[in-house]
Parts: structure tokens; sequence; C-alpha cells
């Protein structure tokens, strides 16, 4: 009979110390939803980025076009140039992204 109170006790305490506060599952859900945010905000720095050095790109080919319909040479200067643009963009746009994920990832394992 002793062994089984001890067992029933320690099983008991066990489950009492393994059980989350209110407090603590709030906590969590709040870091959760905040990494959840920091995630989104990432996707549309990435969505955004790739929107901004694809108008580039366009705006770059449009006037490459131009200038060589006008007879004029630095067309493929101004595509090669606007190409570039467009490339820091997305370096930048990828950047910020990825930063903002890093955070996402430590706000989780700060449960």
């Amino acid at each position: 009979m002793k062994y089984l109170t001890v067992f029933v006790v320690s099983i008991t305490a066990s489950l009492f110390v393994s059980c989350e506060s209110k407090e603590e599952k709030q906590r969590e859900d709040a870091l959760e939803q905040r990494a959840d945010a920091l995630e989104d905000k990432a996707d549309a720095v990435k969505r955004g980025g790739e929107a901004k050095a694809d108008a580039i790109e366009t705006q770059g080919r449009d006037n490459a076009a131009a200038a060589k319909r006008a007879g004029q040479a630095e067309g493929d200067a101004s595509k090669r140039a606007a190409d570039a643009a467009a490339d820091g963009v997305r370096k930048s746009a990828d950047q910020t992204a990825e930063s903002l994920e890093q955070k996402a990832k430590e706000t989780r394992e700060a449960k």
C-alpha cells in the first residue's frame, strides 16, 4: 500500500508540474502570433521586392527597345543597367526577408 501511495503521489506531482499555466499559454500564443506576423511581413517584402524588380526590368526593356528603334547604341547598356538595378532590388528584398524570418525563428525559440 505504501508503494501505491508513493506512486500515485509522484504521478500526480509530475502531472501538476508539467501543466502549463494560463499565463504561460498566453505568452506562448503571443510569441507565436508575433512570429507569424514577422513571417507574413517577410513574405510581403519578398513579393514587393519582386514586383519592383519586375517593373524595373520591364521599363529597362522598353527603354532599350525605344533606343534601338531610334538607332541609338545605348539601348543594350540601358537594359543591362535596368537588369543590374532589378537584381539589386531583389537581393535587398531577400536580405530583409531573411532577417525577418530569422527574427520569427528566434521568437518561436523563445517559448
